[in-house]
């Protein structure tokens, strides 16, 4: 069975029986693509009384995920962590597709795939999408402001959440894994160069040595720091924080590092701005960059935040180029070869340095 064409070849009816019985009613009418990213597909299912629920598909053989048991941890990981912080929307059910059939996780075969079930908050639009839709702006709104206020009383409560005891018990070891993983983890920095060719226009092999040479230099400098741990949710961007008519907001798709340095979700959000301004020189996205920061350490008093931020600033960067993700222009060559300047300065002066 293809990937790709996973829901034409799987027992819908099968589906349909396992959704009546974790939501009353609930018979699948329409199934809508949503996102894709590097491990997963997202989809909507729109059931006969207008209710809505999420289908996330796993991705095999992926660069990174060659065998499912990664995949499981990664799901297990994801469900683990919704489970304990108690935010919407709830995962509900982790499937495998065994032989065009659903089951339980069991034992695993080669050729699964696994799916995950959660609720769907409807009227909801991406920030990502709402960033985009700024593109006009010239100046920072106070609907802006107050759009990076919910994300941060978010973020922020996401950081408070109690962590387990022996997690405590172990931070040190902890915090140096959260590091690491952003270089090691499957999905990550060194899986991502692996699909930059040796002619690649901005990053080729020749290059990777230095700068995976000068993230782990950055990996050891950041040991020096005592900083807080706390829960993170590992992949924070707009594309995963939506916002409902009525302001409130849900976030979806938490993943590969549990805790950390809070610096890794507020790495992962600003780097957005940062691309965005790269690519347009709209001083809109320099604004919200400055605004996101100056509030963070405001609400939380976090003085170093920039100094911990070059790491995740630079994996951002290399995500951001990848050729596995993003197909590069020629007026987009010129902002990636930007960027890449960019994150290289910020990893050689040890802190965001002005845009």
């Amino acid at each position: 069975m293809k990937q790709d064409n996973f829901i034409k070849e799987i027992d819908i009816s099968k589906l349909k029986t396992i959704l009546s019985n974790i939501k009353v009613g609930f018979d699948i009418e329409r199934i809508e693509p949503l996102t894709e990213g590097f491990q997963s597909q997202i989809f909507k299912l729109n059931s006969t009384d207008k209710q809505e629920l999420i289908l996330k598909v796993l991705k095999s053989n992926r660069q990174g995920f060659e065998y499912n048991e990664r995949n499981l941890a990664n799901l297990v990981l994801s469900q683990s962590m919704a489970d304990k912080l108690r935010l919407n929307p709830k995962i509900l059910l982790n499937l495998q597709v065994q032989d065009n059939n659903l089951h339980p996780l069991t034992e695993l075969k080669d050729d699964d795939y696994l799916i995950q079930i959660m609720e769907y908050e409807p009227d909801g639009k991406s920030y990502w999408e709402m960033l985009h839709n700024k593109s006009a702006e010239q100046e920072i709104t106070d609907i802006d402001k107050k759009e990076i206020k919910s994300v941060l009383k978010f973020l922020i409560k996401l950081q408070n959440n109690n962590i387990p005891k022996y997690i405590i018990e172990n931070t040190t070891m902890v915090a140096k894994d959260a590091w690491r993983n952003l270089i090691t983890n499957p999905e990550l920095a060194l899986a991502l160069l692996s699909d930059f060719g040796d002619n690649h226009s901005v990053l080729p092999r020749s290059k990777h040595g230095e700068l995976i040479g000068l993230m782990i230099k950055d990996i050891y400098r950041l040991e020096g720091f005592d900083s807080k741990l706390v829960c993170v949710h590992g992949d924070f961007w707009g594309a995963n924080f939506y916002f409902k008519k009525d302001g409130s907001n849900w976030v979806i798709d938490y993943s590969r590092i549990p805790y950390g340095d809070p610096a890794i979700d507020v790495g992962w959000w600003v780097s957005q701005y940062i691309w965005l301004f790269i690519k347009t020189k709209k001083n809109l996205y320099k604004q919200l960059l400055e605004f996101f920061i100056d509030q963070y350490i405001s609400q939380t008093g976090d003085k170093t935040i920039k100094e911990r931020l070059p790491l995740v600033i630079t994996l951002l960067m290399i995500i951001n180029i990848s050729p596995k993700l993003y197909t590069l222009n020629e007026e987009s060559i010129k902002a990636a070869k930007e960027f890449y300047n960019f994150a290289v300065i910020c990893l050689d002066q040890g802190k965001l340095v002005n845009l």
